[in-house]
């Protein structure tokens, strides 16, 4: 998600509620909207590909690089074995913004938008077991990729 959708779920999630939503009926109504919007399946197919993770762990951190600006550090690591590919993002804006307005769940959705996009991809496990706008310590991102032998025969990880 990105700031413009960030501001415009706390007026969307406020709104709802001063017109007589509940809170669970207008985080819902708001979760709802915004998911919509993901479409994981283009991630997918490239997940499919053997050289899904060497790539992710050049143009991630590039990325990142060039786009984040701002509000977010992280720190990146080098010395992955070859299939596994995982970061850590210790300053996060969402929850900069969202904490000092006491919206830490509306960061908390924006949050399960990474499972949404990376938590069913092909012969690759997302794990992650924290995030800032969950009261975690960083936002970790772990990608570990399986054999195409293993087929599913692998436990995916429960991640937040």
């Amino acid at each position: 998600m990105f700031i413009g959708g960030a501001i415009a779920s706390i007026a969307l999630y406020e709104v709802l509620q001063d017109h007589g939503r509940s809170e669970a009926e207008a985080y819902r109504a708001v979760s709802e909207e915004m998911w919509k919007f993901l479409d994981p399946s283009g991630m997918q197919k490239l997940a499919r590909k053997s050289f899904f993770l060497p790539l992710m762990k050049k143009i991630v951190p590039f990325g990142f690089k060039k786009g984040s600006g701002a509000g977010w550090r992280y720190t990146w690591h080098r010395d992955d074995p070859k299939d596994e590919f995982h970061f850590e993002c210790r300053e996060c804006l969402y929850a900069k913004i969202l904490g000092k307005r006491g919206l830490m769940k509306l960061g908390a959705m924006c949050c399960h938008a990474d499972i949404i996009n990376y938590g069913s991809l092909p012969y690759t496990d997302f794990i992650r077991t924290e995030t800032l706008c969950q009261g975690g310590t960083v936002c970790d991102f772990r990608f570990v990729r399986h054999s195409t032998d293993a087929g599913d025969g692998w436990e995916r990880t429960k991640s937040i």
